[in-house]
């Protein structure tokens, strides 16, 4: 009994997988449904580049108390979207065994006289846009009669390393966690997610959709809708660490501590307001981190243990709500240290980076003895190798320069961030004429 239930509960995968137009089913189990007791939301990707991209709701007055022969429901299409312009044909296979309708209009009604087939008075109602390119694509959804999810999401207009989230309905009538309801979320990016408010930052731009599930032990229903995710440049996450190890007179102190600057990190948006650390130390109680300051200090007593070296992650927000990680070993004999100059380059000009004031811990052995190996990452595309490089930068941006400093005794990196100009402007000739640009005076 409990199977049978699970199997009822089952909500239908979304049929296509778009990446490029045209329709192309995802894969299915279980004679085309998911194989689990619980209604999950396939991860099937829901992201456009090129093409439409088919989204609807919908909403029934019986959930408000309207007293009408059989089971009306309005269809809202008005989410599907295209890269190609409008959308000028919807197709609509309402899951009952009646005729498909066919509309220029996006919204659409249809009343369920006899409900829907089976115990569980649930129809797959599915939707096929054609854009004006001829290009199509179709979407499946589970609709179980007196159960309609709705949901909102915020921002509206989100920019690529932003963070949405998405919120269920809580108006009384809809699925609602009140109500004893559950939700899942297929999220666009072969990601998903369970819960009444979830949140996600995408990484790359492009039309997504997102559908939702709610479901209880009466049955479930999807809805989905789509938005824009559109490019923006972003902050970028950089930090360097140091310790008192590294000081002339090594401290002694149990663990090894170690002090993080992330002053380093930089947005063309503004400020970085948010710092959030994960220290790679999931023995300490104080492992993650949070802060406004860009300064963070963890003591690391699992060294004991053997545990270094650690993978560091920080993750910054701007004052836009773009967000950025990046990720770092750091170990407590080596301490990658570099400058370059000049500070605010332009593009085309020599930048040279200096990571000879690295500096190395006798903790285990004699490591100033040994072979150093220095790498760079310039950020854009390219790399270098040695204590002292020199890179130009082609184009104008924000970069990210990663120095790994490795030796037999151990590894570490650090960052910073470097933000290349314009070329300068040509310095005015002289001699050749007035400096506002009329000939020379001549006696």
């Amino acid at each position: 009994m409990i199977v049978l239930l699970g199997i009822l509960l089952l909500a239908m995968p979304i049929a296509p997988n778009i990446l490029h137009g045209g329709t192309v089913p995802c894969p299915q189990q279980g004679g085309g449904l998911l194989n689990a007791v619980i209604p999950t939301v396939s991860a099937c990707p829901g992201v456009v580049t090129n093409g439409p991209l088919a989204a609807f709701t919908y909403d029934s007055c019986m959930v408000h108390g309207c007293a009408v022969l059989g089971f009306p429901v309005s269809f809202n299409a008005t989410w599907s979207v295209s890269t190609n312009g409008a959308i000028v044909l919807y197709t609509w296979n309402f899951g009952d065994g009646s005729p498909q309708v066919q509309t220029t209009n996006p919204t659409t009604a249809y009343n369920y006289m006899s409900g829907c087939p089976g115990a569980s008075n649930s129809c797959n109602v599915t939707l096929t846009v054609k854009d004006f390119a001829g290009m199509t694509d179709t979407i499946v959804q589970k609709l179980t009669l007196l159960i309609v999810p709705q949901f909102t999401f915020q921002p509206m207009s989100p920019r690529v390393g932003q963070l949405v989230t998405f919120q269920s309905s809580t108006v009384q009538g809809y699925c609602t966690a009140a109500n004893n309801f559950s939700f899942s979320w297929s999220l666009g990016d072969d990601t998903t997610a369970s819960g009444a408010v979830v949140s996600h930052v995408y990484n790359k731009a492009g039309f997504y959709r997102v559908v939702t599930t709610c479901y209880n032990s009466s049955g479930s229903s999807q809805v989905s809708e789509t938005f824009h995710a559109a490019s923006s440049p972003g902050p970028l996450a950089a930090f360097t660490y140091d310790s008192c190890e590294d000081l002339p007179t090594p401290c002694m102190v149990p663990g090894f501590p170690a002090n993080f600057n992330a002053s380093f990190s930089s947005s063309p948006n503004g400020p970085i307001v948010l710092y959030m650390w994960n220290f790679g130390d999931p023995s300490s109680s104080s492992n993650q981190f949070n802060s406004t300051n860009p300064s963070a200090a963890h003591d690391y007593l699992s060294y004991q243990n053997g545990s270094a070296p650690w993978n560091v992650t920080l993750t910054v927000e701007d004052s836009s709500g773009l967000f950025a990680t990046i990720s770092q070993m750091v170990s407590p004999e080596v301490y990658p240290k570099f400058t370059f100059q000049p500070l605010s380059p332009s593009s085309g000009e020599t930048v040279i980076f200096n990571g000879s004031a690295t500096s190395f811990s006798g903790l285990i052995g004699s490591p100033s003895n040994t072979t150093k190996g220095y790498s760079w990452n310039f950020g854009d595309g390219t790399s270098g190798s040695g204590a002292l490089v020199s890179h130009v930068f082609s184009a104008t941006g924000l970069y990210r320069i990663v120095l790994t400093v490795s030796t037999a005794y151990g590894l570490g990196e650090a960052s910073k961030t470097v933000s290349v100009g314009a070329d300068p402007p040509a310095a005015p000739s002289v001699g050749g004429g007035g400096g506002d640009g009329r000939p020379p005076f001549r006696v």
